[in-house]
């Protein structure tokens, strides 16, 4: 049996940290003294992290808008260029962020564009499929009046796909959100991301619960206004079916 050998000029320093169970599960004194000691500091990036999120799904939002409706003006490009979309997804986008930090810096720059990327296809999926679904009756209803083809997308087929397009927002604030958590572990200078990785470093437990409260708390505000937002305009839509 071969056992690997070592240089006895150099010491080797092993360390053995001893962790109580109950370490891992601080008390709710503990991380309530912790986030107003640190409030300022918690509250500086997260709003950064919020910031980049909240930037990336409405850009991503806006290009699911501009390109779903030029697939629905022009329907017989749909087929060849959906492939081409998804190739968003099928790369691992934790590989090519480095890359997008070579090109643009470790700023806001390539934290957007990751959390852009991740968060644009789930929408434009679950968009443009629901602009096929507006009612036959209602588009030549629109015809019959003298409607062009892009009076009907954006007078017929747009307002009555607007709940299906909160619906998506939900899963695209989630996933830029991932996203912008994502990019920030790659570049960390500021961010729950970067809070995340000193914790972990230094074995921070109270501070990594409170970075993941933060973020799921986050989210879970953004998911209930959302679908607030998507049964309000359901019920609109529902007064003119």
């Amino acid at each position: 049996m071969l056992l690997p050998k070592f240089n006895s000029k150099f010491p080797v320093d092993c360390r053995v940290v001893e962790m109580n169970i109950f370490q891992l599960f601080p008390s709710p004194k503990e991380v309530i003294k912790l986030i107003i000691e640190r409030h300022d500091y918690f509250l500086y990036h997260w709003s950064s992290t919020f910031l980049v999120a909240l930037a990336a799904a409405i850009f991503a939002l806006m290009f699911t808008l501009a390109i779903s409706f030029f697939l629905a003006r022009f329907p017989l490009l749909r087929k060849p260029l959906a492939p081409l979309i998804s190739v968003s997804q099928s790369f691992p986008l934790q590989a090519i962020a480095p890359l997008f930090i070579v090109l643009f810096g470790s700023g806001y720059l390539p934290k957007f564009i990751v959390a852009t990327l991740i968060s644009f296809f789930p929408m434009f999926a679950s968009y443009s499929e629901s602009l096929q679904t507006v009612p036959q009756r209602l588009i030549n209803y629109a015809s019959i009046c003298g409607a062009t083809k892009w009076q009907v997308i954006l007078d017929i087929k747009f307002p009555y796909s607007l709940p299906q397009l909160a619906a998506s927002s939900k899963v695209g604030f989630t996933l830029a959100s991932l996203g912008a958590v994502v990019a920030e572990f790659i570049s960390p200078d500021k961010g729950m991301g970067y809070v995340l990785l000193v914790a972990q470093s230094n074995f921070d437990i109270p501070t990594i619960y409170i970075c993941t409260g933060l973020l799921a708390a986050q989210g879970i505000v953004v998911y209930w206004l959302l679908s607030i937002l998507e049964v309000n305009l359901a019920q609109r839509r529902s007064i003119y079916e």
